[in-house]
């Protein structure tokens, strides 16, 4: 998606084993809340993998995983780190503007923390 916007330095979401999803996040280059994102998730579409949707079963797994995990980030120093959501597709994260993810403290905590959800964000 970075090809639709060169001004991005951004790497592509790579496919993560139990389907967890990241996306690259460089502050305001990454345009996630603008218009360009969506364009650009249309325009790739097609270059998702396709996968078969979770189970109800699977889904409780990941979720007490997603939730091992937001719990450690924020007794990590990210008090308001949010949930993650869990769905048929896999986990979602979206970090709001007030967590900056090139802090010392983001990067202490998710190296702390990534241990929890394996093939999470590196």
């Amino acid at each position: 998606m970075a090809a639709h916007d060169p001004a991005t330095r951004t790497r592509p979401a790579e496919p993560l084993p139990d389907r967890i999803h990241t996306e690259p996040i460089d502050g305001p280059k990454d345009h996630l809340n603008g218009a360009l994102m969506p364009s650009a998730q249309k325009a790739c579409q097609h270059l998702m993998p396709k996968i078969k949707p979770m189970t109800a079963a699977q889904q409780r797994k990941l979720t007490a995983r997603a939730l091992k995990f937001v719990a450690c980030m924020r007794a990590h120093g990210l008090p308001t780190f949010p949930d993650s959501v869990v769905n048929s597709r896999g986990i979602e994260m979206h970090l709001p503007a007030r967590i900056a993810p090139n802090s010392a403290v983001f990067r202490t905590a998710q190296q702390t923390c990534q241990k929890l959800l394996p093939g999470g964000p590196p």
